[in-house]
């Protein structure tokens, strides 16, 4: 192994093990518990009971016709939080069903060694579409 190949590699890890625990300590621990963002595209529609079942869609589109209600978006980093979150306010304006369309956002750390850039990112929180059957 040369030189130049041992100091990059002592710095990658050296990266590494300050990176992995800052994107540890970024994960919901039940204390960032981010709020929902609403964007209505059909208002006055009755909301549904809090017990209601709502449909996710994650990889397909229904196969009923549908009229999109809200765009909704959680920017937390634990999927769970983001998903119960995303089906409350579904049911509160009144949704039969969401497709789950993406991510609210990424960080990420890069680092230059050289003429290479290390880098590693991670992706959280939920954008969905909820919507109504015609």
């Amino acid at each position: 192994m040369t030189l130049h190949r041992s100091i990059r590699l002592l710095f990658l890890i050296g990266v590494l093990a300050v990176a992995a625990p800052l994107a540890a300590g970024c994960a919901s621990n039940g204390f960032l518990m981010a709020k929902p963002k609403v964007l209505l595209y059909l208002p006055g529609l009755p909301p549904k009971p809090p017990d209601a079942s709502i449909e996710v869609f994650q990889s397909q589109q229904p196969e009923r016709p549908y009229q999109e209600v809200a765009r909704i978006e959680v920017g937390d980093t634990d999927d769970n939080w983001s998903m119960k979150q995303i089906l409350k306010k579904a049911r509160e304006v009144g949704a039969d069903g969401v497709l789950i369309v993406g991510r609210s956002g990424s960080y990420g750390v890069g680092v230059p060694v050289g003429t290479v850039v290390y880098a590693a990112t991670e992706s959280y929180g939920m954008v969905a579409i909820a919507f109504k059957y015609k």
